[in-house]
């Protein structure tokens, strides 16, 4: 308890010291510059039970002023160093980023697309394989906007947009200029908000051995949380015409899906329409499900295209070549830090 009271005294001079927003009902936005988002005291005195919570934006703790780009697994090393130096700074105990708990985190990854195709991945996407968990109130206030597609749970937000517009959106809004607007053109961004962080469920996955900022930094962990959303909702499979992804299928019971899909004119629809006409509706789902990995697993999106549309290809690809780009870096990096060490 003396630590923590020291510890809150500590950010307080400086925040004070350094004409910073200070600390208010054991709240302080004052690092927000520097990345710390918000530094918050909880304390529950009538159990014992102290903590500081610090909402980390980790791309400007290593480069001020850059809200553009994600942070790159080869950005981690980076991170650990200037998180070591601005948690003396500030004096928190622990200054070892990699041991601290994760309450709450954001995946995301920019893939660069021409600018005028994003829309239309945007309305293929929207007809895709929603969680019924995810189709709600929150989800359906943005659901016509053409520039985002934002699905919204209790416990994880999956969220599709495109950066430039939504830019430019907030710009307007808040009547307040964004220099590097621009350089967001023809980024499409793919987020994954794990809002709120079940650990027991994600060792289960196999996704991380225990709750630690180490575990959640991992580039394979992170690789593998976002694809496992993505194929659960977007799907492998390039985006044809209606008639060439039947041309491609033999199951007379895919091509029946396929049917259902443009018909009722999404995933989601299709679904709830087949389970519907089948008593055992474990059993339908179950089977609905099989056939739409079938229709995947042959490189096509159930989501089918206009006859004459030209074909699109799936942006999964440019996921996964993302992140073997920034592994490949990551290692470099990392292994030149231990080198220096």
């Amino acid at each position: 308890m003396a630590d923590y009271y020291k510890t809150m005294g500590r950010i307080s001079k400086f925040m004070k010291d350094n004409h910073l927003n200070n600390l208010h009902r054991g709240i302080t936005y004052g690092g927000a510059d520097f990345g710390f988002e918000e530094i918050r005291f909880y304390a529950r005195q009538d159990v014992g039970f102290y903590a500081v919570y610090i909402k980390l934006r980790p791309k400007l703790l290593i480069c001020k002023n850059n809200y553009i780009n994600t942070m790159y697994p080869s950005d981690i090393v980076f991170v650990e160093k200037e998180f070591k130096t601005k948690a003396k700074q500030l004096g928190l105990l622990n200054d070892d980023i990699m041991s601290y708990k994760v309450k709450r985190i954001d995946y995301a990854v920019d893939v660069i697309l021409p600018h005028e195709q994003i829309t239309k991945y945007i309305q293929l996407f929207k007809k895709s394989n929603i969680p019924d968990n995810l189709l709600n109130d929150k989800t359906m206030r943005y659901f016509e906007a053409d520039n985002n597609f934002y699905l919204m749970g209790e416990k994880y937000n999956v969220n599709f947009y495109n950066r430039y517009d939504t830019l430019s959106i907030k710009q307007k809004s808040k009547k307040k200029a964004y220099s590097y607007i621009e350089r967001t053109k023809g980024k499409f961004r793919f987020e994954i908000q794990l809002t709120e962080i079940n650990t027991n469920k994600l060792k289960r996955q196999g996704l991380i051995t225990k709750n630690s900022v180490q575990d959640f930094f991992n580039p394979d962990t992170a690789e593998r949380i976002i694809l496992r959303y993505y194929d659960k909702i977007i799907g492998k499979g390039d985006y044809v015409s209606y008639f060439k992804a039947l041309s491609k299928l033999n199951s007379e019971n895919a091509k029946d899906i396929l049917s259902r899909i443009r018909a009722s004119g999404s995933v989601y629809n299709a679904k709830k329409q087949y389970i519907s006409e089948h008593s055992d509706k474990r059993k339908a789902e179950k089977q609905f499900s099989s056939l739409l990995s079938y229709i995947r697993d042959r490189n096509i999106n159930p989501v089918t295209l206009e006859s004459g549309e030209n074909k699109m290809l799936n942006p999964r690809n440019l996921i996964c070549e993302y992140f073997d780009n920034k592994n490949k870096m990551y290692l470099t990096r990392r292994y030149n830090s231990e080198e220096e060490n």
